[in-house]
């Protein structure tokens, strides 16, 4: 008995050692607005093959997925997401930081209010936010003026 499982653990073991771990980083289009939004991806990406951690950021409006890299791949994630309705772009480590996501430029007029509280919770630097509106001015202040 003792043997078979130890047998059986030592399988176990050499399926996870073998399991090739990688992670994605990606926006989504539409942006998340709340925490449904985050629910309704995390609930539906969480039964894609191959995907074993799902981390949402509503500020950020990102999701990190982590993922078998031997059961699916990036374009396979991408397509779960159109399947509920979003546009998942990846984000490049490099450029993430330095260049504005489309989803965090056009957020600041998608809500009520002024155009610099609309960009409030997007993640966007405070010149994204100033180019936002300055683009957007005239939407948001036929929305603010409701």
């Amino acid at each position: 008995m003792r043997k078979l499982a130890l047998a059986l653990s030592l399988l176990v073991a050499v399926v996870a050692w073998a399991a090739k771990p990688a992670t994605v980083v990606f926006t989504v289009a539409p942006a998340m607005s709340c925490q449904n939004c985050e629910k309704k991806i995390t609930e539906n990406l969480r039964y894609a093959k191959g995907v074993t951690d799902i981390v949402t950021t509503l500020k950020d409006n990102t999701v990190t997925v982590t993922y078998n890299a031997d059961k699916t791949t990036v374009d396979a994630l991408q397509a779960e997401f159109k399947k509920i309705g979003y546009t998942a772009t990846e984000v490049n480590a490099t450029t993430a930081k330095a260049t504005p996501t489309k989803a965090k430029k056009g957020a600041c007029c998608k809500a009520e209010g002024t155009c610099a509280t609309k960009a409030e919770g997007t993640g966007a630097t405070k010149a994204e936010k100033a180019a936002c509106c300055k683009a957007e001015k005239a939407t948001c202040t036929e929305k603010s003026a409701k």
